[in-house]
C-alpha cells in the first residue's frame, strides 16, 4: 500500500475516533505517534491491516463496516488533498476518470497499484461499475462510492450486482441522463459499406445519384460514365475543401501544434474550428508553459530547502553534540545538589543537635552558676563564722591564760599556806618542847600544841594536794591554752585559705556568669545561624529542584532534538521525494 492513502486513511481516522485511540492503535504496530507517509513509501498491508483492526476492537465497530466509514468520509480527505480530480460536473464524469486518474498514478509513483474499475454503459441512467483489486477491500470502496454521491450531492440508485474474488460489480442508476447518442443515418450507412472518408462519402453519393439521374437521358454507359465523372469531380473538391480539416487531424494525431504557429485560410467552418484548435492549443500551451515554470520555481525552491535543511541537519548535529553535554552537565549538577541537599540536611540536623546539646549545657551551667553561687555564699557564711570562732577561741585562749594566771596565783598563796602550814608546824614544835619543858602545867599546851601541829601537817598535806592539783591544773590549762593557739593558728591559716577561695569561687562565679552569658548568645547567634543555614536548605532546595527541571528539560531538549533530527532526516527524504516528483512531472509535461 502506498503512502499516499495510508496516510490518508490515518488522518480520517483521527478526526473520527480521535488522537488518543490512533495513538494506541500506533503503538501496536510500532509506529511512532507523529509518523509521515510520502507518496513514494510502501506501507506493508499487514500493518495497516493491523493497525485498523485495532481501531476497530477499540471502538467496538465491525472491521467491514469501519472500512465503509473511512472510506465515506476518505472521499473528503481526497478533495482536500487534489481537488483537480473533483473539478468535475458531476458523478458520472468524476467515476468515469478514475481510472485515467489510477493511471497517472501508477506512472508516476513506481511500485503502486491501485484497484482497477471498469464502466460498463447499460442505459442512458445506468452503468455497471466493476471493481477489481487483489486486496479485497469492497467495504472501503462501497463507502467511497456513497461518500462521493454526498460530495456531487446526487440522487443515484446502487444495487450490488455480484461478487467474486478480487472483484465487485455494482449497478449504478443516475437521476439524469448521462449518455446522448447522436445517431447519423446515411453517414454510419456509408461507413458501413467501407465508405469512412469524407471524400468517398460525398463522391459515392453524386456518383449514384447521376448515375440514376442520367441512366434514362444518356442510356447505361454513358449515365455510368458521366456518373463516374461527376463522382470524381465531386471527390476531388471535396478532397480539397476539407484539406484544411485533415490537417488539422493530422496535427492532432502527431502532436505538432508546437513546433510553429499555423493557421489557415478558407473563410469558412474549417478556418473557425482550425482558429478555435489553435487557441484552445495555446490555452493549454499557457497552462502547461506556467505549471512547468511553476515546477521549475518548485524545483529550484525545493533543492533550496534540500541544501537549508541540509544546513539545519549540521546544525542540528552540533546542537545535538552540546544539548547532550549539557543534559551531562544537567545531570551532575542535579547529582551534585543532591548530595549537597543531603549534606547541608546532616549538618542542619547536626547543627540542630549541637543546638539542644548547648541548650543543656546552658543549663546545666546556669545551675552551677546557681549552686557556685550558693557554694560561694556558704563559703562566706563559714569563712564569717570560722572569724567568729577564731574570736571565741581568742576569747578561749585569753580565759586560758588568765585562768593560768590565777592557777599561778593560787599556787603562790597556796605556797603562802604551805609556809604558813610549815611555820605552824615549827611553832607547834616549839610549843611541845616549851609544854615539856614546863611538864605538868604544860600537858594541855602540849596537847594543843599536838592538834596544832597535826592541823599543820594537814594543812601541809592539804597544801601538797592542792599544789598538785593546781600543777596539774595549769598543765592541763597550758596544754589547752597550746592547742587553743594551734587550732587557733590552724583556723586562722584555713581561714585565710578560705577567704582565698572565696574571693575566687567570686571570680569564678563571675567568670561563669560571663561564659554563661557568651553561651547564651552563642546558642541564639547559633539558632540564627541555624535558622539560615535551614533557608539556605531550602534555597538549595529549590536549587536542587530547578537542577532536576534543567536536567528533565534538558533531557526533553536532547530528545526533542533528535526527534527535530529525525524529522529534518524525514524531511530531507521527503523533499528528494519531492524533487523526483516535480522533476518527472516536468519530463512528462515536456
Amino acid at each position: 500500500m502506498k503512502g499516499t492513502v495510508v496516510s490518508t486513511w490515518i488522518r480520517t481516522c483521527r478526526d473520527l475516533y480521535g488522537n488518543e485511540q490512533i495513538r494506541k492503535s500506533l503503538k501496536v504496530v510500532n509506529w511512532p505517534e507523529d509518523i509521515v507517509f510520502s507518496p513514494l513509501d510502501d506501507v506493508e498491508d499487514e500493518k495497516i491491516f493491523k493497525f485498523m483492526g485495532v481501531i476497530a476492537g477499540n471502538v467496538g465497530t465491525p472491521i467491514n463496516e469501519l472500512w465503509r466509514i473511512i472510506g465515506e468520509n476518505n472521499l473528503n480527505k481526497f478533495a482536500e488533498d487534489y481537488p483537480v480530480f473533483f473539478k468535475r460536473v458531476n458523478l458520472y464524469r468524476f467515476l468515469n476518470s478514475l481510472n485515467f486518474v489510477h493511471a497517472i498514478i501508477m506512472k508516476k509513483i513506481r511500485g503502486a497499484k491501485p484497484p482497477i474499475m471498469e464502466i460498463k454503459q447499460m442505459s442512458e441512467k445506468g452503468i455497471n461499475l466493476t471493481y477489481r483489486s487483489d486486496r479485497e477491500l469492497f467495504d472501503y470502496f462501497l463507502g467511497l462510492l456513497w461518500g462521493s454521491v454526498k460530495f456531487f450531492d446526487e440522487k443515484v440508485k446502487i444495487e450490488e450486482v455480484g461478487r467474486n474474488k478480487g472483484e465487485l460489480t455494482v449497478y449504478i442508476e443516475f437521476e439524469n441522463n448521462i449518455h446522448l447518442n447522436k445517431k447519423y443515418l446515411i453517414s454510419r450507412a456509408l461507413s458501413n459499406f467501407g465508405f469512412k472518408s469524407i471524400e468517398l462519402k460525398i463522391g459515392v453519393p453524386i456518383f449514384i445519384v447521376v448515375t440514376l439521374v442520367g441512366l434514362p437521358m444518356v442510356g447505361l454507359l454513358k449515365g455510368v460514365l458521366l456518373g463516374g465523372i461527376a463522382g470524381l469531380i465531386s471527390g476531388f473538391i471535396s478532397h480539397i475543401v476539407v484539406k484544411p480539416l485533415n490537417d488539422i487531424i493530422e496535427n492532432i494525431e502527431n502532436n505538432n501544434f508546437d513546433s510553429i504557429d499555423t493557421s489557415i485560410s478558407t473563410n469558412d467552418k474549417l478556418e473557425r474550428i482550425y482558429t478555435g484548435i489553435s487557441k484552445l492549443k495555446n490555452s493549454i500551451s499557457e497552462d502547461l508553459t506556467s505549471a512547468k515554470l511553476t515546477l521549475n520555481e518548485l524545483s529550484v525552491f525545493t533543492q533550496s530547502m534540500y541544501k537549508t535543511t541540509e544546513n539545519m541537519k549540521k546544525a542540528t548535529h552540533e546542537i545535538s553534540t552540546s544539548s547532550e553535554q549539557v543534559l551531562e552537565l544537567a545531570e551532575r549538577q542535579e547529582v551534585s545538589t543532591e548530595e549537597l541537599v543531603n549534606q547541608t540536611n546532616e549538618n542542619i540536623e547536626a547543627l540542630k543537635d549541637l543546638v539542644v546539646l548547648q541548650d543543656k549545657n546552658k543549663n546545666i551551667l546556669d545551675k552551677s552558676v546557681d549552686k557556685i553561687k550558693e557554694s560561694y555564699l556558704n563559703v562566706d557564711k563559714s569563712n564569717e563564722a570560722i572569724r567568729e570562732t577564731l574570736n571565741s577561741f581568742m576569747s578561749v585562749k585569753e580565759r586560758g591564760q588568765n585562768l593560768q594566771r590565777k592557777a599561778d596565783d593560787i599556787t603562790n598563796i597556796v605556797s603562802l599556806v604551805s609556809g604558813i602550814s610549815d611555820q605552824t608546824n615549827l611553832l607547834a614544835l616549839n610549843a611541845s618542847i616549851e609544854a615539856a619543858r614546863a611538864g605538868e602545867q604544860g600537858k594541855g599546851f602540849a596537847v594543843v600544841a599536838e592538834e596544832v601541829r597535826k592541823l599543820a601537817e594537814q594543812s601541809q598535806q592539804a597544801v601538797k594536794d592542792i599544789n598538785d592539783n593546781l600543777s596539774y591544773f595549769a598543765n592541763e590549762i597550758n596544754s589547752l591554752v597550746s592547742s587553743i593557739e594551734n587550732q587557733y593558728t590552724f583556723l586562722e591559716v584555713e581561714a585565710s585559705n578560705l577567704e582565698k577561695v572565696r574571693t575566687v569561687s567570686s571570680e569564678a562565679n563571675d567568670l561563669i556568669k560571663i561564659v554563661s552569658n557568651e553561651t547564651n548568645e552563642a546558642i541564639n547567634k547559633l539558632n540564627k545561624e541555624v535558622t539560615s543555614v535551614s533557608d539556605m536548605s531550602k534555597n538549595i532546595d529549590l536549587l536542587a529542584a530547578i537542577a532536576a527541571e534543567n536536567a528533565a528539560s534538558s533531557q526533553l531538549v536532547n530528545q526533542n532534538v533528535e526527534e527535530f533530527t529525525r524529522s529534518i532526516q524525514e524531511m530531507l527524504i521527503t523533499l528528494g521525494k519531492v524533487r523526483d516528483v516535480g522533476e518527472n512531472f516536468v519530463t512528462d509535461v515536456d
